[in-house]
């Protein structure tokens, strides 16, 4: 059922900046236009727990009833935003901390400060974008410092790891510097005129791995051999060699996310094999889990068989 929505809005010269939402719940599709203007801005601390700007100063589309509850700060859970949005004003999402998945189209090209301050849920950025495609991703990574997945259109899947900052003072000169610990702000910059780079973001990933705790580089890696645009022959044995070595700590993580797609991988490419297999389907048992214990218990019974067959030929 459709979330039934009521939008207050200010007109701007070629659009509407959204103010605040009020909503049955705190799953939001936004419309791409709002009394035939398109929603081009969502306004500084739209959804912010306050409210900067008073509603009677703002416009109205759609009727208020006792249904209807503000769309903010923890209410709001996925949000879809239309394919016109070009600005997110300052700290448009502040509080949002129960916010996992934000989609927006290439269009977003200004992001102001302290947007994603405390989504501390926020965990997949989707873009309605193919990764050769200019688009405002590069700024909106900018302002999330945590673990972040990003989808593409195309099935494309990456993820970033966190950002960890410092600040060093010099006090008698009143001097700062700030510094970035990890791979997570390089991974960031890898982009060529607001388009992706996929070499720029493989190169990365010798650093990494002296850097990065091995979740993470799971996600890397996986993420890169499962994509359509698959890295060059060097990296591809880079990332399988990673994986091999880490297939029990792969495996795990998967289960842990029940992530059938990526556990389904690993049995198919021959990287999640004897003890570390047994290991992963017992994690799986424990957790409950029965899809994957299906899947993972019908992988070795296959892996027998073939090497049955194989000791049956072996003259």
């Amino acid at each position: 059922m459709e979330n039934r929505l009521c939008l207050y809005w200010l007109p701007e010269k070629d659009g509407a900046r959204l103010v605040r939402v009020w909503g049955e719940n705190g799953a939001l599709s936004l419309p791409d236009t709002v009394d035939g203007r398109p929603i081009t801005a969502i306004g500084e601390k739209c959804f912010a727990p306050v409210q900067p700007v008073p509603l009677s100063r703002c416009r109205r589309t759609g009727e208020e009833d006792a249904s209807l509850l503000p769309v903010c700060g923890e209410n709001l859970s996925t949000l879809s935003l239309g394919d016109a949005v070009r600005d997110l004003h300052y700290a448009a999402f502040s509080g949002c901390r129960h916010l996992t998945r934000l989609s927006l189209g290439p269009a977003v090209s200004g992001v102001g400060s302290q947007v994603f301050t405390q989504c501390s849920s926020l965990e997949r950025v989707e873009m309605r974008a193919l990764p050769q495609q200019p688009t405002g991703l590069r700024r909106v990574l900018g302002g999330i410092s945590s673990d972040i997945t990003v989808a593409f259109s195309d099935g494309t899947r990456l993820f970033f790891p966190e950002v960890f900052e410092s600040i060093d003072e010099n006090a008698p000169a009143h001097l700062f510097s700030l510094h970035f610990e990890g791979r997570g702000y390089p991974y960031r910059q890898c982009f060529r005129q607001e388009v992706f780079n996929f070499s720029e973001y493989d190169a990365q990933f010798p650093l990494a791995c002296g850097e990065e705790p091995v979740p993470a580089l799971v996600r890397i890696a996986q993420l890169r051999l499962q994509s359509p645009h698959p890295p060059a022959p060097a990296e591809e044995a880079r990332y399988r060699a990673f994986l091999l070595a880490h297939a029990r700590e792969a495996g795990a993580l998967w289960v842990q996310q029940r992530d059938e797609t990526a556990l389904r991988f690993l049995c198919r490419t021959g990287l999640l094999t004897g003890d570390d297999l047994s290991f992963v389907c017992r994690q799986a048992s424990r957790a409950g889990w029965g899809e994957g214990s299906a899947l993972l218990l019908q992988h070795a019974a296959s892996s027998a068989i073939a090497k049955s067959k194989r000791k049956s030929y072996d003259f």
